[in-house]
């Protein structure tokens, strides 16, 4: 009974987070060897899943706070509109995109190097 408790909590953590099972070892792995033997390469893929990493984390739990939190306090309700679509759009769209490019860049210029 317990290891089907068990083996059901590991495939739902996997299920709600398999980027971040995916990301966590190439950049503890990453940051190792580039402690050890510091190269261009290395720097690129640490610097690609950190991003990847924080683009995940950031659609996932980050903009919620954003939105909940900040962009309510900020903009009346009355006046809100059109400022808020704006604001709403950037770090909705935007900021992951940035995020997920630029991470994507980095490992793609790790594998060129």
């Amino acid at each position: 009974m317990i290891w089907e408790k068990l083996f059901l909590a590991l495939v739902r953590f996997y299920e709600h987070n398999d980027p971040l099972i995916f990301l966590v070892p190439i950049i503890l792995i990453s940051f190792i060897f580039l402690i050890v033997r510091p190269k261009r390469r290395i720097v690129f893929l640490l610097l690609g899943s950190l991003l990847l990493l924080l683009g995940f984390e950031y659609t996932k739990v980050i903009f919620k706070e954003v939105k909940s939190d900040w962009l309510n306090q900020i903009f009346a309700a009355d006046f809100r509109f059109r400022k808020y679509q704006i604001s709403a759009f950037f770090f909705q769209d935007i900021v992951p995109f940035i995020l997920s490019f630029l991470g994507w860049l980095f490992l793609a210029l790790a594998a060129l190097t």
